[in-house]
């Protein structure tokens, strides 16, 4: 079988961002990353290379659309997100056997999942998530969440429409997969944002007197507060009306810097209200985070 072409457009190889700008210059319609991609030889293989395993799962809207503007990141992290999952030994369902309106991903083996796909943005408005900025800064923590938070609540009104039209069933697993690389601020691996937001943990606290025990310990965190005055909850696995999610997959780095084994990146976060929980094991192969009466438990990945 001819595979076709992530890169279906001849650019040139660039040796210069001078060079590069004059050939975004020449696709105003094109996202800057997908040229930027197709413009670097190593980057390119990177890429091609996921989507020779990825393109039997994808819908007939992939190729024409990864290329548009803000579409690259998205949908390379869909692609990205299948790669792995094949890399794993997971059955997926085949584009031309599963509906077009429904989830970015079909599991069919060793269990039905559903599995939708989304990246964080910067956002835009009071809140937007300032760019990066080398040296001294403030990490902008608040409107990261913020955005987090946005994603998943996306999704889940996605979902209600997809159960509502019959196209997912109630029974199955439902995953949200989150990628916030786009926005291109680090991380503490320690605790991430994602888990933060899932399980509403604060800032990390000293105690300075006897009674609050000797050891460093998290604070809990409801909300966040928005320029407005506007609180948006945190803690969203707490919330039994988000009980159809059964875990969320996240990772805060794009699909270009993907570490030597793909996946490495990604963590899942349980819901420990799940009306349809994921076997223990099934993503044994990332590292999981898990709620356990008041303990949350990080759960290191096994290769």
């Amino acid at each position: 079988m001819v595979v076709p072409r992530l890169f279906s457009d001849d650019f040139p190889i660039v040796s210069s961002q001078l060079e590069l700008d004059r050939v975004i210059a020449c696709h105003p319609r094109y996202d800057p990353y997908y040229i930027a991609s197709g413009c670097r030889t190593d980057r390119k293989r990177k890429f091609e290379d996921l989507w020779a395993v990825y393109h039997p799962y994808a819908d007939r809207d992939f190729l024409p659309q990864v290329k548009l503007k803000h579409n690259f990141h998205a949908r390379t992290w869909e692609m990205y997100l299948g790669a792995v999952l094949r890399a794993h030994s997971f059955e997926l369902a085949l584009a031309s056997a599963r509906s077009a309106r429904g989830p970015d991903l079909q599991v069919i083996s060793p269990t039905a999942i559903w599995i939708e796909a989304v990246t964080a943005s910067a956002g835009d408005g009071l809140d937007k998530v300032p760019a990066l900025v080398f040296g001294v800064s403030k990490h902008p923590e608040d409107q990261l969440l913020l955005r987090l938070r946005n994603s998943i609540a996306e999704k889940v009104t996605k979902y209600c429409g997809y159960l509502r039209d019959g196209v997912v069933q109630a029974d199955a697993p439902y995953v949200i997969a989150v990628n916030s690389g786009g926005i291109g601020h680090p991380e503490d691996d320690s605790m991430p944002l994602m888990v933060k937001c899932a399980f509403g943990i604060g800032h990390l606290a000293i105690p300075l007197v006897r009674e609050a025990g000797e050891k460093p310990f998290r604070l809990s965190r409801s909300s966040v507060m928005k320029r407005s005055g506007e609180a948006v909850s945190l803690g969203f696995f707490a919330d039994e009306t988000l009980a159809p999610v059964s875990a969320a997959i996240y990772s805060c780095r794009d699909v270009l810097n993907h570490p030597a084994t793909i996946g490495d990146d990604c963590i899942v976060i349980h819901n420990p209200l799940a009306l349809n929980p994921l076997p223990d094991d099934l993503f044994a192969f990332f590292g999981q985070w898990r709620l356990d009466g008041e303990l949350l438990r990080r759960i290191p990945s096994r290769a």
